[in-house]
């Protein structure tokens, strides 16, 4: 490789001419397949006379190239050949020790990918390298080795077991030195000492992350470790760093060291020293000696620290103050750290976690300015935020549920304080900030709250004084607030004031503030669940519905989806008429909505501007659309002419969800078309349409939601009978679907096949005509399968696809069953099984079978069958002996509702337990609730395994049959016309078959 073209190269792509930029990239294009392409690279990165642009240039296109082709994990063209890989290795760490600070970043990032994809494996030798590193004098070569340490330690950071065992020995054998390293950095102040303590935290953090290292175990090296990270933590911060801007503060070096200390001390003590944690048990003398000897110290500096913050002595980062009251939160279950904090509690309630959760400038500047990210900020509970004001809330509602003797009447007094506060000094903005603090810790409280009737009975008074003036209040925030605290509240008794409740929401709807639309929106959702609520509103149900679809098209948030879909769940008699036009409303933001997914997913990966969370929202409110659009549909069941016209608006959405592959829906998409063939009991000209769609996505990206399919094939061919009883090519789409799932591709599973059996056997016993060129191949695909019968479930529906089969072509079927030899085994195995043929569907496929065999003409009978008419026609007693049984079955499992387990222990018994040991109690706890768990979920695998089962939401061809006339006609009918096969049939019956008949069918 020509190093010195490839400099001129990189020296182009940054010239202000267009076209000569794009010559140059072109021309890196192909230099990038020329072996030693990467080693020219960093040549020129470590090359002392080369420019800092073109180095830099160099660093970001060699770091992109080992990304993309140093052993990637999908095939592209030149990857990165495994010849030069051991030299660049070689040559990349002293690289790092040499470049500029930006240079480096990037090398070490190469690094960092390189480590990912290499060590230890391919890169045995790199413990070594680190560690001859460390014993140089060279300040920069130490830094280095500590680079390499850290990415050697994230490579363990998710490992457990022996595949964690050679950090033991990298702990050993490195940590006394960086710890020694470490304690030597403490008095600097430079940004590079920073870079190195932070690296070495870090690496304390990884190595601790999911197992604690033996060596960190022992009593000295953990005193060491503890000391180092609390005089990091009392450390004070440099001028150069309290003098930056707070956002720049708050990713500062020097402050990162601060975060990673407290939260290295908090990982010690919730993953590894927490009496309440299970786990624990397998470090119980670490935990002990924790608690008892670390504990208390670890204590006494936070609280010098909250102190110094409160009196505003020092400044704390956000992430410091999260990992402080994280850790404090922790030692509330403990009873001796309990004693330590206790003196603290009221201190820590009005002076750390209101001025906490009290609204600052910033959040009135993003309410205002950017209320989309407000509202984001507010309504992303799901993700895992390690901010002040969460860890001040967890801090709150621990200390209240443990220990509310010590706390809940201060809070309570504290509260009441602020609210008053702010009812006398409405337009005061310091006292609205400290009002929006009192309702976020009383709407936090609430799950305890209301399970408390002392309390609860008290809350419709707090609503009337300080809550319901808040919904005319000037601060726009506080608006948004009185809906939320609504919203939680929202299962208060107070249906006395439910006019004027919906009175405030609705007016809250048309808010100038979009937050506060939001916000009122979401509150409608439990509102709605009260009768008084629901007769309130059902005269503005369309103007609501309205509203609520304005809002969902102007921001993406999936949470109106929800709302959108109960309020359709609720109200849909109010909203029939409006049917169609909802439909149309709702399918043009779904199009508009999978158009930016569609658009998100073609175009190029880069990580830097790739936003995660607008693609996760843009989906959930999709999901959410398509949910509603089918709680609509059932809404309409008898209203046919406006399900087709629904079914044609929708369909071009489905249509694009199936050609692009968009598997995040299916499931959704295949429910709402098992509704609409539900609702209208045939299949439209629309439904069918979708078909081959549908056949070509299962034969692609589909596998995986069988599940979610199979009720919309079965509807396919239950409603759709006649049209592909007519159509070849209709019936060879559910015939390739059988084949597919039974053969032997290994991506299906036996539940798959349990599925797929469930399909042909359907198709087998609803379509006629066209079938019999598909019949022989369906059941010469299970005979295979059943000479080594599988688990009992799939045997089942293996057998239930050979009686479909004989059910549709009685002497075929035989025909077929006796030229591969197998009539004796299945008959065998039929009725070896027949006591786990008991649910409605069976007995009656039994019968039918069992009838349509005795019918045929003697030539048509195979001899081996012949001989055993008489036992096969005792099965038919026992089937039909067996069906009220499972009829009574059925419909008790159609009358059963859901009955909900709920547990409020943890709720209810929130009282102050002061000076008791708490921890074996919430160990009992802990326990009942996992027996109580488990039990339930032993029930429901019962219920999924039976035999005995049917879904009583499936119609088949069979519903229509009434067994007991079929056997009677049928027995009729041989008497009269082959009484040598009637008397045959019945010779064997004893006096109880005899009664079974009499009462059942006669």
């Amino acid at each position: 490789m020509d190093t010195h073209a490839l400099h001129s190269c990189f020296e182009a792509t940054l010239k202000a001419d267009e076209n000569t930029r794009i010559q140059a990239e072109l021309q890196l294009k192909a230099a990038e397949s020329t072996p030693g392409f990467i080693s020219s690279c960093l040549d020129i990165v470590v090359e002392p006379q080369v420019s800092a642009n073109v180095k830099t240039a160099s660093a970001i296109y060699l770091k992109n190239k080992i990304d993309r082709y140093w052993d990637p994990l999908t095939p592209v063209d030149n990857p990165i050949l495994e010849s030069e890989k051991p030299a660049f290795r070689e040559r990349l760490i002293p690289a790092i020790t040499k470049v500029s600070p930006h240079c480096r970043q990037l090398l070490v990032k190469t690094l960092s990918i390189i480590v990912v994809r290499d060590f230890p494996e391919k890169w045995s030798d790199l413990m070594n390298i680190t560690l001859a590193l460390f014993q140089t004098s060279d300040i920069d070569s130490i830094r280095t080795a500590i680079t390499c340490l850290l990415e050697i330690s994230k490579h363990y950071r998710w490992t457990t077991g022996q595949n964690r065992a050679p950090l033991d020995d990298i702990v050993a054998s490195s940590f006394p030195g960086i710890l020694n390293i470490a304690n030597s950095l403490l008095n600097e102040t430079s940004i590079t000492a920073a870079d190195m303590l932070r690296d070495i935290l870090k690496i304390y953090k990884f190595s601790t992350f999911q197992e604690l290292p033996v060596y960190l175990q022992d009593t000295n090296n953990l005193a060491d470790w503890a000391t180092l990270m609390l005089n990091v933590i009392k450390k004070d911060l440099p001028e150069e760093t309290l003098k930056l801007p707070e956002p720049e503060r708050e990713i500062n070096t020097w402050v990162k060291c601060k975060k990673w200390s407290f939260a290295n001390l908090y990982r010690l003590l919730y993953r590894y020293a927490a009496p309440r944690l299970s786990h624990n048990k397998q470090h119980s003398e670490f935990s002990s000696n924790f608690i008892v000897n670390y504990v208390p110290e670890i204590i006494k500096v936070y609280f010098q620290q909250i102190e110094f913050w409160v009196q505003q002595k020092i400044w704390l980062s956000k992430a410091s103050l999260y990992n402080i009251l994280a850790f404090l939160e922790e030692c509330i279950y403990s009873k001796s750290s309990w004693l330590l904090i206790k003196p603290h509690v009221e201190i820590m309630i009005s002076h750390v976690v209101f001025p906490l959760l009290c609204t600052t400038e910033d959040d009135i500047e993003t309410f205002e300015t950017d209320p989309e990210e407000y509202i984001h900020q507010r309504l992303d509970v799901f993700e895992e935020r390690s901010t002040p004001d969460t860890a001040a809330i967890n801090f709150l509602v621990t200390l209240i549920r443990k220990k509310s003797k010590s706390s809940l009447s201060f809070l309570l007094n504290h509260v009441q304080k602020v609210v008053q506060n702010h009812v006398q000094n409405p337009q005061d903005l310091t006292f609205a900030c400290q009002h929006e603090a009192a309702l976020k810790i009383m709407g936090a409280l609430a799950p305890l709250f209301l399970a408390k009737t002392e309390i609860s009975i008290n809350m419709e008074q707090f609503l009337v004084e300080y809550v319901f003036p808040d919904f005319s209040s000037t601060h726009g925030f506080l608006r948004a607030q009185a809906c939320h605290f609504l919203n939680i509240y929202a299962d208060l008794n107070v249906s006395d004031l439910d006019d004027v409740t919906c009175s405030y929401v609705l007016k809250c709807l048309e808010d100038a503030n979009l937050p506060v639309q939001i916000e009122a929106t979401l509150a409608l959702q439990p509102l709605i669940r009260h009768d008084s609520i629901q007769d309130a509103l059902s005269s503005r149900v369309p103007e609501i519905m309205t509203r609520l679809l304005d809002l969902a098209n102007r921001i993406d948030v999936d949470s109106i989806a929800s709302v959108i879909e109960e309020f359709v769940d609720v109200f849909s008699v109010q909203l029939a008429p409006f049917a169609v036009d909802l439909g149309k409303k709702l399918t043009d933001q779904l199009m508009r909505l999978l158009s930016e997914i569609v658009d998100l997913q073609n175009s190029e990966y880069d990580s830097s501007k790739y936003d995660g969370n607008a693609h996760e929202e843009k989906t959930m409110t999709a999901l959410g659309i398509l949910t509603a659009m089918n709680t609509i549909l059932l809404a309409l069941d008898n209203a046919s002419v406006v399900i087709l016209e629904l079914e044609t608006i929708i369909s071009p959405a489905l249509r694009i969800i199936f050609r692009e592959n968009m598997s995040e829906f299916y499931s959704e998409v295949f429910g709402l078309i098992e509704s609409f063939t539900f609702c209208l009991k045939t299949i439209s000209p629309t439904t069918w349409s979708l078909l081959p769609d549908i056949h070509a996505i299962f034969n692609d990206s589909a596998i995986d939601y069988l599940n979610e399919l199979s009720p919309c094939l079965n509807n396919y061919i239950h409603y759709g009978a006649r049209e592909i009883s007519q159509s070849p090519d209709l019936a060879n789409i559910f015939f390739n679907i059988f084949e597919t799932i039974l053969s032997d591709d290994a991506r299906f599973t036996e539940e798959d096949r349990i599925i797929g059996c469930s399909i042909g056997q359907r198709f087998l016993i609803t379509i006629r005509g066209c079938i019999n060129q598909f019949l022989p191949t369906m059941l010469r695909t299970v005979i295979p399968i059943l000479r080594k019968p599988p688990s009992n479930q799939y045997l089942i529906k293996l057998i239930e696809v050979a009686l479909a089969s004989i059910c549709n072509n009685t002497s075929l079927a035989l025909s077929i069953l006796d030229a591969e030899g197998f009539t004796e085994q299945f008959f065998t195995l039929w009725f070896d099984n027949m006591d786990k043929l008991q649910n409605v569907y069976d007995l009656k496929l039994v019968v039918l079978s069992l009838l349509s065999i005795f019918i045929l003409p003697n030539e048509s009978i195979p001899a081996s069958i012949q001989c055993i008419l008489g036992q096969l026609s005792k099965g038919l007693v026992g089937a039909i002996g067996a069906l009220p049984a499972a009829i009574k079955r059925r419909e008790e499992a159609e009358n059963a509702f859901d009955r909900p387990v709920t547990n409020n222990s943890i709720i209810n018994n929130w009282n102050d337990v002061d000076e008791e040991d708490e921890e074996g109690e919430e160990a009992i706890e802990s326990t009942d609730n996992t027996q109580r768990v488990n039990a339930i979920l032993e029930a429901a695998n019962n219920i999924n395994d039976s035999y005995f089962s049917d879904d009583s939401y499936s119609e088949t061809v069979l519903d229509a049959v009434n067994p007991y006339s079929v056997v009677k006609h049928t027995f009729m009918e041989l008497e009269k016309n082959n009484p040598e096969r009637y008397k045959l049939l019945i010779e064997k019956y004893t006096p109880d078959d005899i009664k079974t008949i009499d009462q059942l069918v006669i």
